[in-house]
């Protein structure tokens, strides 16, 4: 009973935090939310209810590859939701989905590892609100991963091997790759740390098993995308961790302030390419941090592996500050970017070591009373010191905004600090509790930000758009390098939308070309053509967009912010309708054209063996046939496809299919019932044992 009350309780405090999600529409949005994982998942689920298999995805760069990608994580059935007739609710179910379940597994695992219920309490809330879980909630692959850590952790605490590796096999599905090397890597160190390595690598063998109708299509795409050329350092690197992040376990604002309405980031020479970290904030909440540093300092239970995984990963995530990630490229590791990612798993074994630090809170009170002094004492000190030429010298800033954010920080830190303190004195499990609650909870806003539900409602120019109309947006590009007015953050949000940027236009139904390839899964073929067009000459790129199919461009309109009373209708983009051809080329004449997803069906005439031009990336599994015989596909326009229409009448038939992703998709599906068969077989037997040494009794 005591049990159900408290993850009933957990469920209750995640519900209540998310409230205006899960009831009332607001949805998250924040980079590449909006910009990538909203507008991908609309077109899986609009494939998907017009009763397709979701092959191929038309929307993007005249088509690519869906299934086979990775970043669309169409076989995570933990993101299933999305199918529900109304999409956006299934878009935010899928992600509130997650924090029950990192919640619950965090909860369990603690459970597990011996703990009494108000320190797995402690560590499920620590993990799904601390800054580092709040922070994936605008990179979902790595959310939905993360989620799964404690689950693998559970069954492996539980010797349950079957669902060990198919918790395992989850995260695989889930398709991060940075995220399954992090967690084959800790359960294989783990597994070691215990003695039992050989059986955490036949886990690991099954988990494959599992995700391989994912896996192997995927590492098939990257053979033909761009991912097959080694990415360079400059921007391999990028995105590595700063040296002074993990300070913010301690000290949340130390180079950073997030609020609702508010973002600053002072840190930039840690990451020059971007405007925020990869991570917005590692703030696990202060008494996990104090709890983190007490127990390494009474070397509490499990110390030596929570600092030992802690090290590895921070001087991987250190990427080019550091001395592993250079040697890894060197090697010839040159297929991951962003180190950074490297500290999400250290984040976690140090919330499970907080915990267990938790559940022995006696024997380290006296070091966390002066932890908790020290935190002060820096904080005061740090807020005196903050001066415009100290701070500009520490951090090559001198903005005054930043200053006074950062002065506000030590302020708030040394408050915190203070009334944890006296918390410590006093001994409280309720006021403990209240005050976890709001030290993570007031931070929510900041790391994970919500927009009403019409933000991803069409916007004006969407509804007045022929569907499957093909767009070159050209603000995508131009407005990297002009200097747009200064708008305030909701009117900068709202503008995006209003002019589809960069990919916003696959939600309503439309098509893009000579998009950026941002997580680098594009076509070979389509990376050549952009490349070409973005340097030809305009009178060139006028006749490829024409050749292209394009019917509307996007023009950079830069207007006055203040020129709008509503920010809700702030844009500073222009579309107008372009005089494009139709994107199939043929001298005769198109008696009809009719489009699925995966394929293209043509009633064709002409006089003369003619040829029939196709402006949709080819790749090798489109397949084509004329009056149901095999028809070769030659190349076209660098990226297009091309097929020889003999004289006459005929039905020309273009079919896309994956042979690899059924291959293996049965091959995953047979391991999860096997696995699955596995389970209840050994838990029948379990409990009929229970029952014989009961009546044996």
């Amino acid at each position: 009973m005591r049990e159900s009350k408290a993850l009933a309780a957990l469920i209750a405090v995640i519900t209540i935090l998310f409230i205006d999600v899960l009831f009332f529409g607001n949805n998250f949005y924040a980079r590449d939310v909006a910009l990538q994982y909203y507008p991908i998942r609309r077109v899986l689920h609009d494939i998907v209810a017009s009763g397709h298999f979701p092959f191929w995805n038309p929307r993007i760069s005249a088509g690519q590859p869906l299934a086979a990608n990775p970043a669309y994580q169409t076989f995570y059935p933990f993101q299933w939701t999305i199918f529900l007739p109304d999409f956006d609710l299934g878009f935010r179910l899928a992600i509130i989905l997650h924090f029950y379940l990192a919640a619950i597994g965090t909860y369990l695992l603690l459970r597990s590892l011996g703990t009494r219920i108000p320190a797995a309490l402690f560590g499920a809330i620590t993990f799904v609100l601390g800054g580092t879980f709040l922070s994936l909630t605008n990179l979902l692959p790595f959310l939905f991963s993360a989620a799964w850590l404690p689950w693998i952790g559970f069954f492996w605490r539980r010797s349950n091997f079957p669902l060990t590796a198919l918790s395992l096999g989850m995260l695989l599905l889930a398709g991060d790759q940075t995220m399954i090397l992090q967690a084959g890597a800790l359960l294989c160190a783990y597994a070691l740390y215990r003695g039992n390595l050989k059986r955490a690598l036949a886990a690991i063998a099954l988990a494959i098993l599992v995700g391989a109708v994912q896996l192997i299509p995927a590492l098939d795409l990257q053979r033909d995308s761009v991912r097959s050329q080694p990415i360079p350092y400059q921007v391999a690197s990028s995105w590595s961790l700063g040296p002074q992040r993990p300070l913010e376990i301690l000290f949340p604002n130390i180079d950073s302030w997030y609020s609702s309405t508010l973002t600053l980031i002072w840190s930039r020479r840690s990451h020059p390419e971007f405007p925020l970290p990869l991570i917005l904030n590692y703030y696990p909440g202060l008494l996990a941090g104090v709890l983190i540093l007490a127990g390494f300092i009474a070397r509490a239970r499990g110390w030596t592996f929570a600092a030992s995984w802690a090290a590895f990963s921070f001087l991987l995530a250190l990427g080019r500050f550091g001395p592993l990630f250079p040697i890894l490229y060197k090697l010839g590791v040159r297929s991951i970017r962003y180190p950074e990612k490297f500290f999400v798993s250290a984040v976690f074994v140090l919330t499970i070591f907080a915990a267990l630090v938790f559940d022995d809170f006696d024997r380290v009170r006296r070091i966390v009373l002066v932890i908790c002094g020290g935190v002060a004492i820096v904080s005061i000190l740090m807020w005196a010191l903050t001066r415009p030429a100290l701070f500009s010298a520490l951090w090559g800033e001198s903005n005054a905004l930043f200053i006074t954010a950062s002065r506000r920080g030590w302020i708030l830190s040394a408050v915190m600090s203070a009334v944890l303190l006296a918390l410590v004195f006093i001994g409280n499990r309720a006021l403990f509790a209240l005050f976890i609650l709001i030290d993570l909870g007031i931070r929510i806003g900041g790391l994970a930000p919500r927009m009403e539900h019409e933000y991803y409602d069409p916007p004006p120019i969407a509804r007045s758009l022929r569907p499957g109309t093909r767009i070159y947006n050209d603000a995508v590009w131009t407005r990297e390098h002009v200097s747009l007015p200064i708008a305030p953050l909701r009117a900068r949000l709202w503008a995006l939308r209003n002019g589809m940027l960069p990919r916003m236009e696959e939600i309503w139904g439309f098509e893009g070309i000579f998009e950026g390839d941002y997580d680098l899964t594009n076509l070979l073929p389509t990376a050549d053509l952009t490349r070409t067009f973005r340097s030809a000459p305009p009178e060139q790129r006028a006749a490829m967009l024409a050749m292209a199919g394009v019917t509307e461009v996007a023009f950079l309109y830069p207007r006055d912010p203040a020129a709008f009373s509503d920010a809700r209708e702030y844009s500073y983009v222009r579309f107008q309708p372009f005089p494009g051809n139709s994107r199939y080329g043929f001298a005769g004449k198109i008696v009809r054209v009719s489009e699925q997803p995966n394929a293209i069906d043509l009633d064709v005439e002409s006089g003369n063996e003619t040829t029939l031009i196709i402006a949709i990336t080819r790749h090798k599994y489109w397949k084509a046939m004329i009056d149901g015989t095999p028809a070769a596909i030659h190349p076209a326009n660098i990226a297009f496809q091309a097929i020889d229409v003999p004289r006459g009448r005929h039905h020309v038939a273009l079919r896309y299919r994956n042979p690899l992703v059924i291959i293996f998709g049965v091959v995953s599906l047979v391991t999860v019932l096997s696995l699955l068969t596995a389970h209840f077989v050994a838990e029948h037997r379990r409990r009929g044992g229970d029952v014989e040494r009961v009546d044996a009794a």
